[in-house]
């Protein structure tokens, strides 16, 4: 096994949270580096939201707030572990995995960067999903949680809109707006439900 292939299995070994996918163990075959998680039977989020054949039951109103806060939940003990802050830096819908019960899983750490103890940033090579990635981060190298934050807002913002605000069509500065305007649109319509 490589270092850093040893060095992720124990990192992730050591992260255990009730929302968060759980790693069973690991091994090597024919050269090939496997990890096995726990199985979600109920797929990824982007699959109840997005799909062609969109399944709303699946997601009532009160599910999709449970959702959010569990992965809430999940994000802020990454970002608070007594053994170091783990960013996870690709939060999306598709990575987040739904149990039997519907109940949320984070996953997919293979992009995730351990900090320090005493690191509350690190500039790296800028790796996650266009779209989902922090400007900041995207423009300028420098980790943080607030990287992984402002992800999960544009998951927040989907999974309350219902609506995809991703088009890859647009460049970044159009994806930011579209996202502003659709935020700036839901926000307006909670409020005059109120």
């Amino acid at each position: 096994m490589s270092d850093s292939f040893t060095r992720e299995v124990e990192g992730l070994s050591r992260i255990r949270h009730p929302n968060l996918v759980c790693l069973f163990g690991c091994c090597v075959e024919g050269g090939e580096q496997y990890l096995v998680y726990e199985y979600c039977s109920n797929g990824n989020l982007a699959q109840h939201l997005l799909s062609n054949t969109p399944r709303d039951s699946d997601l009532p109103w009160d599910r999709r707030v449970r959702i959010l806060r569990d992965c809430a939940l999940a994000l802020r003990f990454l970002h608070g572990h007594p053994d170091g802050v783990t960013v996870h830096r690709d939060i999306k819908l598709t990575n987040i995995l739904l149990t039997e019960k519907m109940e949320p899983k984070l996953s997919d750490f293979g992009l995730a960067k351990m900090l320090g103890m005493e690191e509350s940033k690190v500039f790296t090579d800028v790796r996650g999903t266009i779209g989902y990635m922090d400007p900041e981060y995207m423009s300028n190298a420098k980790l943080t949680c607030a990287s992984d934050v402002y992800s999960f807002g544009i998951v927040a913002l989907q999974l309350l809109s219902g609506r995809k605000v991703i088009d890859l069509d647009l460049d970044a500065r159009d994806q930011l707006t579209r996202k502003v305007g659709f935020a700036f649109q839901l926000f307006k319509g909670l409020k005059t439900q109120l």
